[in-house]
């Protein structure tokens, strides 16, 4: 018995050790994180200024680059030696505060170079973990800011596996609200459970031309705020899927009893449209390309060829292979709306691009997923 007693403690001790010992890399990264922690945390108490740059620059940054470049990234990965994860940057709170460099983390990773030439395996894992965020209560306050690295570092090359698909619905059936609905452009309507294609096609069809009722508004974005988003998601996500009835209502809803809308309402939904490649959508935008209407819309700027040719150009060189490039509405001038209208008129038998991407098209995915 005496023997069998022995036998247990030194396997204990054994076990013990080992495992002291392989997790010795855990240790001291995680001492590091600790040291950050404490720093924050006693300037938070004191109520110093937290966005201080030069605090970050001194305590955060130099960390934060070695554990992106060299470090694991998500919990489950084999450690490195003595850096921390980044998802231990991603806690939500930092002792009895919300985390404060929680943003700065989760962009610094999702702007990084190791991010942007992982391979499809490390996207997925990461797009997995952030909609897990995204569905955690917890991380309610981050949220708006999750969606928009989520939607910007997800968007090309990121296929959803079958859990990411689940979750995803999930979400958007839960939360009904402005952001989660724009999940649907990273699915397809195959992908859908039987519960989320009857409620998108109930939502999409509520989508009667609400654009129209907000024509004094100068800046089409700040729409956002005040028009419910989910009719039109829902409806360019049939449309896009080539329900005939949904295209029809978008492709309405820019004409205005008979007439083009106004600069507003066309900044607004024009980035929604590029989603929905149709012929019909560039016969459409082709009407904006005949506006030769210059708005300068403040004395703060150069003027600038603001008028819904130039927000139509912009559209359809992120739909059609071989547009003219529009540098900028900045950079628009008359001769090159008369070029765009020429183009279309010698390239009757044009060809959709397969996809946006955000370093060539970052006015049009902006334009859609920029919400908060």
């Amino acid at each position: 018995m005496l023997r069998k007693i022995h036998f247990v403690i030194i396997c204990f001790i054994f076990v013990f050790l080992f495992h002291c010992f392989a997790n010795e890399t855990d240790t001291e990264g995680q001492r590091k994180l600790l040291e950050l922690n404490a720093k924050v945390e006693s300037r938070l108490r004191k109520e110093e200024f937290i966005s201080d740059y030069g605090f970050w620059k001194e305590n955060l940054i130099p960390l934060l680059k070695e554990v992106v470049t060299n470090g694991r990234i998500w919990d489950d990965e084999k450690p490195v030696e003595k850096l921390p994860s980044l998802q231990s940057f991603l806690a939500r709170r930092v002792g009895s505060h919300s985390n404060p460099y929680f943003r700065h983390a989760l962009s610094f990773y999702m702007y990084s170079e190791r991010f942007k030439n992982g391979d499809v395996a490390s996207k997925q894992k990461t797009c997995l973990n952030l909609l897990k965020m995204l569905n955690d209560k917890d991380y309610s306050s981050f949220h708006p800011f999750i969606y928009k690295m989520f939607f910007m570092g997800c968007w090309n090359g990121v296929p959803f596996n079958e859990e990411s698909k689940n979750l995803a619905q999930d979400i958007i059936m839960e939360k009904r609200d402005k952001f989660s609905i724009h999940l649907l452009f990273f699915l397809n309507i195959n992908d859908l459970k039987k519960e989320t294609l009857d409620y998108v096609r109930e939502k999409a069809a509520e989508y009667k031309n609400v654009m129209n009722k907000d024509s004094a508004i100068q800046l089409g974005r700040v729409l956002k705020h005040k028009t419910d988003l989910i009719p039109l998601v829902c409806s360019v996500f049939l449309a896009r899927e080539e329900n005939q009835e949904a295209a029809k209502r978008l492709l309405d809803s820019l004409h205005d009893h008979g007439k083009l809308i106004d600069y507003a309402r066309a900044d607004f939904l024009f980035p929604y449209m590029v989603l929905v490649k149709r012929r019909e959508t560039v016969l459409m935008l082709a009407e904006y390309l005949k506006d030769d209407t210059v708005i300068d819309l403040s004395e703060c700027f150069a003027p600038r060829y603001t008028g819904r040719a130039c927000l139509a150009a912009i559209a359809l060189q992120a739909m059609v292979e071989g547009f003219p490039k529009v540098l900028s509405n900045r950079a628009y001038k008359e001769e090159d709306r008369l070029e765009c209208l020429k183009w279309l008129e010698n390239n009757p038998q044009y060809k959709f691009k397969e996809s946006l991407d955000w370093k060539n098209d970052s006015d049009i995915l902006g334009g859609i997923f920029f919400l908060d």
